[in-house]
């Protein structure tokens, strides 16, 4: 997830007790910084997740370039920290629902202190791959993500087509790994069946209702976005990957195929086996 909310308040664990203006914000940005490295805001710890990020590079025949890091949100200091000016708006994070997200410009996710659930971190850590592999997809959201105002001279509707990419990818990549984990397990054990079954059969078609809603909102601030962003997303997705592993490409570079040629447009994503033609004939 992309929260405005969570982000600025991760930034703002930098300097704990103050805020941070939207200058240095940028500016930090653009260098690449990780305040986790060097500063410790009780209530937010790093955590080991080199076991996972080797899974998912393995099982995609993927490399990251930098490994993202993974940082813990204690559920048990949160009202403490919720207290604080500069980190009033890790509410995003405490919600219930909300059970994880990717931070760009520090090159790591948040899950929180209890259990995580695999499937969680997969897939933010997904969006780490999709966001170094191509950078325009995150210069792109960060003016509407984390500055609360829109600058880029990307139009709204691209921003929105990219995070529809970039959130289709990362479940489409998760349901693959876990796919595969359990088609091995499946071997020994029939009663796994099911569960490969359900994370390799063919997402639903989207509703005309939630290609509307994302076509009409042209943003990906509006949490209403989110009715259409997932669905939308993984159904593309993973229309223009079968078509592009079908006709012979290996998975891996499929996978940097469709990131680096992520849809311009909303209308795009109505038609994943046009585009994936288009990709083809440019291959």
């Amino acid at each position: 997830l992309h929260e405005l909310a969570v982000v600025n308040a991760a930034i703002a664990a930098i300097g704990i007790g103050k805020e941070v203006s939207k200058t240095r914000q940028r500016n930090r940005w653009l260098r690449g910084e990780s305040a986790f490295k060097e500063h410790t805001v009780k209530g937010l710890s790093l955590a080991e997740n080199t076991e996972l990020i080797t899974t998912l590079s393995s099982y995609l025949g993927i490399t990251f370039p930098h490994a993202p890091e993974k940082i813990v949100f204690s559920w048990k200091e949160a009202p403490r920290l919720l207290k604080k000016s500069s980190l009033s708006h890790l509410l995003g994070i405490s919600r219930r629902a909300t059970l994880g997200l990717y931070i760009p410009q520090l090159n790591a996710y948040v899950t929180k202190e209890t259990k995580t659930n695999p499937r969680v971190e997969l897939h933010e850590a997904m969006h780490s791959y999709i966001h170094q592999k191509n950078k325009n997809i995150e210069r792109a959201q960060q003016s509407v993500v984390v500055f609360d105002k829109y600058s880029s001279p990307v139009p709204k509707d691209t921003v929105t087509a990219y995070s529809c990419m970039d959130e289709g990818m990362a479940e489409y990549a998760t349901r693959k790994v876990l796919g595969q984990m359990a088609e091995q397990v499946a071997e020994t054990n029939p009663s796994w069946s099911s569960v490969r079954d359900g994370l390799t059969k063919q997402p639903k078609v989207p509703t005309q209702e939630q290609f509307d809603v994302i076509a009409n909102i042209g943003t990906i601030r509006s949490h209403h976005a989110y009715k259409g962003l997932y669905p939308v997303g993984l159904w593309f997705v993973d229309s223009v990957m079968t078509k592009l592993t079908t006709a012979g490409m290996a998975l891996n570079e499929a996978i940097d195929t469709v990131i680096a040629n992520p849809p311009h447009t909303t209308a795009q994503l109505r038609k994943p086996r046009e585009y994936a033609s288009t990709l083809l004939s440019a291959n």
